[in-house]
């Protein structure tokens, strides 16, 4: 292609790509899960869209933290595409994986069987005899082998009959629980959404949201997260955009939710500011974790009247949704609403004391250096002295010395280079003197326009990590495995090198010179083709920045 390619950006697409398989602000879209290779996919549909549609004045998702709805809306619509096989093939895999669980778990049940009932020298019981050992040892056996290869009630009845006597009420009971065990997966929670069968939307937004009507709510979800994935990339490349912005919902959409998403109204209120520590943690904290808030702050989270109680259940509701773990579920816990949470704290904040109050502020950021760093506490100790950052009197650079009548002068944010350190800083008269060998700045962020971008571009005279891999790393004739997923395991056969010699030349040999082909499977994994498909989407348009940031 003729088109310039930019990695930093392919970078920037991929950090993107990644918040649909979750985040800390997002839920995971229902058709992906990291452990079902979910990112790959995605790039498969990313490099898709790359190819089919084409446009060489932006082709990335991405722009300095701003999405572009047009090629976002390409990737979601094919990933919708696949959405039912997807949720189809969970459920095969899921019963495969229960299947093979519990072979195993019946076979290893059997393995741990005794062969003979141990006994107590000088028992009034006679053993047993047998009129033709052979025979009865050959049956145990072949009973054994029919256990371990057919899962039958009837093989498994015959082995325990033959190794267990009826009155021996411990071993039993042992092996019954371990047959238990291996039926655990069978009482799990009624699965109410079944994604695998027909019908499967009209069954999630029922039991998932409570709605009986499908457009209105999906719709709904849908605009709210991708507000929230236009929030997420940001709040990464270009600081919080809105400090009281959330996802209103426990659940994600569907990828085929998201239509028309060039229309959706994405707006942010940057003068929002965030909320003060004690208000966070009572934003956050459980009523069993009040002893961290003042004495009349507690009784909030605690007492019966309070106008805020339903705010702390002492108990609530997990979803597994699909999961086998209680922390892997969806805890149930009711939103925070900011304006009824402020109007009970306006009543106790009177009752906060000095060092409380202190503790409730947002503080300066601090700067901690050993005096004997000699870059850091070199460039700290010239703005302190020679005026660069603060004008001080007292050119004393011994921290336990005190600020004199330091006077604060910021540096100014240079906009041409953003990359460079800006802000302001100031000798810190509260921490300097709890080490003697250390200094001690305050610093504070520069402020910019409500128009300005930061490029996400490499800071200049960055070093670049030095490369791992070698050219002789790789072996022309070993196929290129991927680590899928979270296992490195690589249970695959393999030739050497000089095995294929050894091969080809026994081919040549016996088929008078025909070559034997060495060839590499690039597509061993079966990743389908993704189709071309036409949307019926507006003209690009070549403005990253498509909303307003108040």
């Amino acid at each position: 292609t003729s088109v310039q390619l930019n990695f930093e950006r392919f970078i920037d697409d991929y950090v993107f790509l990644c918040f649909f398989v979750g985040n800390d602000f997002l839920p995971h879209l229902p058709s992906l899960e990291i452990r079902e290779n979910a990112i790959d996919r995605l790039i498969k549909i990313y490099k898709y869209v790359m190819e089919a549609y084409p446009d060489p004045n932006d082709m990335y998702l991405t722009k300095n933290g701003y999405v572009n709805k047009q090629r976002v809306q390409f990737v979601l619509q094919e990933l919708g595409e696949y959405e039912d096989e997807i949720f189809k093939q969970r459920q095969q895999n899921e019963q495969n994986f229960k299947e093979r669980n519990k072979r195993r778990k019946l076979m290893q049940a059997e393995q741990d069987l005794r062969w003979m009932k141990p006994e107590a020298v000088g028992h009034s019981e006679r053993p047993e005899v047998f009129n033709n050992p052979r025979e009865e040892a050959y049956k145990v056996r072949m009973a054994y082998k029919d256990a371990g290869s057919n899962s039958s009630s009837a093989a498994k009845i015959k082995l325990e009959k033959m190794l267990i006597k009826p009155n021996d009420d411990k071993a039993a009971t042992s092996l019954k629980r371990k047959r238990d065990d291996s039926d655990d997966d069978d009482n799990e929670p009624e699965d109410l959404v079944q994604l695998y069968n027909d019908g499967w939307k009209e069954r999630y937004y029922k039991h998932k949201f409570g709605a009986e009507s499908v457009d209105r709510i999906s719709k709904q979800v849908a605009d709210e997260y991708f507000k929230g994935l236009c929030w997420v990339m940001l709040y990464y490349y270009q600081g919080c955009p809105d400090w009281k912005w959330f996802f209103p919902f426990h659940y994600a959409c569907f990828a085929s939710d998201f239509k028309n998403i060039e229309q959706i109204d994405v707006k942010f209120d940057r003068t929002a500011k965030p909320f003060k520590p004690f208000e966070q943690l009572m934003s956050v904290f459980p009523a069993a974790s009040s002893k961290c808030l003042p004495p009349t702050w507690r009784e909030l989270m605690t007492r019966n009247d309070s106008p805020i109680i339903d705010f702390y259940p002492t108990t609530f509701k997990i979803d597994l949704n699909g999961k086998k773990a209680a922390w892997m579920g969806v805890a149930l816990l009711p939103f925070i609403d900011e304006e009824r949470l402020f109007a009970a704290l306006k009543t106790v904040y009177n009752d906060l004391t000095e060092n409380e109050r202190l503790r409730n502020c947002h503080g300066s950021h601090l700067i901690f250096t050993s005096k004997k760093h000699s870059i850091l506490s070199d460039n700290i100790r010239n703005a302190i002295e020679n005026g660069t950052a603060i004008e001080n009197n007292d050119k004393d650079d011994d921290a336990n010395d005190d600020d004199g009548d330091s006077k604060q002068k910021a540096i100014p944010a240079a906009e041409s280079e953003p990359n460079l350190i800006s802000g302001s800083l100031r000798k810190s008269s509260s921490y300097s003197m709890i080490y003697s060998k250390a200094l001690c700045c305050e610093f504070y962020d520069p402020t910019y326009s409500k128009e300005f971008i930061f490029p996400a571009v490499m800071l200049k005279n960055a070093r670049k990590p030095d490369t791992v891999l070698r050219p002789q790393d790789l072996d022309r004739f070993e196929r290129y495995r991927p680590v899928i997923g979270m296992n490195r395991r690589s249970d695959f056969a393999n030739v050497a090198a000089s095995g294929h010699r050894m091969i080809e030349r026994l081919v040549q040999k016996e088929h008078g010179g025909e070559q034997y082909r060495n060839e590499q499977y690039h597509n061993q994994y079966g990743y389908q083709n993704y189709r071309h498909q036409q949307y019926n989407l507006p003209q690009n348009s070549s403005d990253n920045r498509s909303y307003p940031i108040d």
